[in-house]
């Protein structure tokens, strides 16, 4: 059984919004700037297999390229 007092609310969602906890005006002021925009460290490893299959493929190309030029 609903509570006649209940309240329903619904959850607004923007799909071309990208970035998330963007702080809100009234705490703009005394955040730091770096801390205003958000963090990205990206960090990749070239594995062994990914090295052996880039250097064939420059191999593949050099020769590509030698025929036609």
């Amino acid at each position: 059984m609903k509570n006649k007092n209940s309240l329903t609310v619904e959850t607004l969602t923007h799909d071309e919004a990208t970035r998330k906890n963007i702080p809100t005006a009234e705490y703009q002021s005394v955040m730091r700037q770096d801390e205003q925009s958000p963090v990205r460290d990206v960090y990749r490893m070239e594995t062994d297999f990914e090295k052996k299959v880039g250097a064939e493929f420059d191999r593949l190309i050099e020769g590509i390229v030698k025929r036609e030029g």
